[in-house]
């Protein structure tokens, strides 16, 4: 399921983001707000197993490491982070999971992404009974990340029409404070947090 993901983190172009997005379909990431090819890459693709939505994520990595302990933690400013956000057709609420090289997970259930900062994070924790894998090859700066969630607990029949993106927070030891933060989409925005800009499942 990741030998697709993989051949494109040495490729030279980036794919253009989809509108509307094919399950199965890989996608690049990319500059999160300039578009811009990443100094190391990502990719990543989402598809769907009777009622379980199944992501799976590649990433080229000279430094895999994320210091959370513990899940639900703040995983985005502890180290990398493979990211996957989903919004059922119809809904204003949209759920955001998170895996780590190490498999801490975090869940989070977000009313509204207008004032979703105006939130408490304590109040957006949840429980969608998230499941993840992950494999790390450091010989080869090479982390490989899934995230498996059934429908219904994302109060979703059918993903046709849901919208979703994926994001990466890629840290290195030695400039901490600036990690690279790639996404599947061109944010319009200052932030991920936008899903009338993401894709839509056809």
């Amino acid at each position: 399921m990741f030998d697709d993901l993989i051949a494109r983190l040495d490729a030279e172009d980036l794919r253009p983001a989809p509108t509307v997005y094919h399950l199965g379909e890989v996608l690049d990431l990319r500059g999160y707000r300039s578009g811009a090819n990443p100094h190391e890459r990502g990719a990543a693709k989402l598809t769907l197993d009777g009622n379980m939505l199944h992501t799976y994520g590649a990433f080229r990595d000279s430094d895999i490491y994320n210091r959370a302990t513990s899940d639900n933690a703040h995983t985005w400013e502890t180290g990398d982070a493979f990211e996957f956000f989903f919004q059922a057709s119809g809904h204003e609420d949209y759920y955001e999971v998170h895996t780590t090289p190490e498999m801490i997970r975090l869940q989070l259930h977000i009313a509204s992404h207008i004032n979703f900062r105006l939130v408490p994070f304590e109040q957006k924790l949840v429980d969608i009974k998230l499941k993840v894998r992950t494999r790390i090859f450091r010989e080869k700066n090479l982390w490989l990340g899934e995230h498996m969630i059934d429908l219904k607990e994302l109060h979703c029949e059918t993903p046709v029409g849901a919208r979703f993106c994926f994001a990466r927070y890629n840290y290195s030891h030695t400039d901490e404070a600036h990690p690279e933060i790639t996404s599947s989409f061109l944010c319009p925005g200052v932030t991920v947090h936008d899903p009338p800009a993401w894709h839509v499942i056809g």
